[in-house]
């Protein structure tokens, strides 16, 4: 018999959260972004009373830019995005078998084989099958048994390079 997981999914604004969170501060910008940030925070104690007001101003700015506004952002974008897309109001079937990743909705099937998958990364939350550079499918780890999950990670592991494939 064919090996297979097959489950079905709704994707809320927390995991949408938490694909944008990861996808964001897992890139170089994002990264820099925050290390920007945190380093403007330390600047901008270091220098209470030490500088004028407008010095200080620009160095809050900066330090909460990365580490409170974005993240903010994301949260209401995040929001608005399954919101405004009918697709994340209708469960997501997914399928894994030796082909590789089915995902139906709706009567409609598309197939990914495991040689097009391009990434594949995890966050305590969730698993992201990248499609693009920018584009991937989110599944929830809490909306899966915890045998589904880790048949679905074994499967994973022994269908893709581990080059593609950073699971824990």
């Amino acid at each position: 018999m064919e090996k297979q997981v097959e489950f079905d999914i709704i994707i809320d604004a927390k995991d949408m959260y938490d694909f944008l969170m990861k996808h964001f501060y897992g890139s170089f910008s994002g990264k820099f972004g925050l290390v920007l940030s945190i380093g403007a925070l330390i600047f901008f104690f270091m220098g209470l009373g030490k500088r004028d007001v407008f010095q200080l101003t620009i160095l809050l700015v900066l330090g909460l830019l990365f580490t409170v506004v974005q993240p903010l952002q994301m949260k209401l974008k995040a929001s608005a995005q399954i919101k405004a897309n009918p697709m994340f109001q209708e469960p997501i079937h997914f399928l894994f078998d030796e082909k590789g990743m089915n995902v139906s909705q709706k009567g409609e099937t598309a197939l990914l084989p495991w040689q097009d998958i391009r990434r594949v990364k995890e966050s305590k939350h969730s698993i992201f099958v990248y499609v693009s550079s920018i584009n991937a499918n989110i599944i929830p780890k809490e909306k899966l048994e915890k045998e589904q999950l880790a048949q679905l990670k074994e499967m994973m592991q022994g269908h893709l390079d581990k080059a593609v494939c950073h699971l824990s």
